[in-house]
């Protein structure tokens, strides 16, 4: 099985000058808990419920964080990979992170989180 074959389509992302509060009504309108922060066709970053959980407790006002730009708080981008990557590379990448983003032809086209494995696992069970 291949990356292609279980990946989520759309990629529901953000750009970096998107405010926070954009991001925080994708994760909830779509019921996800991380995006990758996108500029032009390029993976910049990432921004998830963790993120602003941890600038919550760092004690940031939450009516001043939503106003804020996503660049100042976005987090590394997502790994990369193929449509063509097995599972096992997948299941591998996903233990040091919440998602990995499917790249064809520098754009993305599908993203896996450890959400979509763990389901993954529990059907092949």
């Amino acid at each position: 099985m291949t990356a292609k074959e279980i990946m989520a389509t759309p990629v529901i992302s953000v750009k970096p000058d998107d405010k926070i509060e954009r991001a925080a009504k994708l994760m909830n309108s779509y019921k996800i808990s991380q995006l990758p922060v996108i500029d032009g066709e390029t993976q910049v970053g990432s921004i998830s419920e963790a993120t602003l959980m941890h600038q919550l407790t760092a004690g940031k006002d939450m009516s001043k964080l939503v106003r804020r730009s996503i660049k100042e708080i976005m987090e590394s981008p997502f790994p990369t990979i193929s449509k063509d990557t097995d599972v096992e590379t997948i299941y591998h990448l996903l233990e040091h992170g919440p998602a990995v983003l499917v790249v064809d032809r520098g754009k993305a086209v599908g993203i896996l989180t450890k959400a979509d494995a763990l389901k993954l696992r529990k059907l092949k069970s």
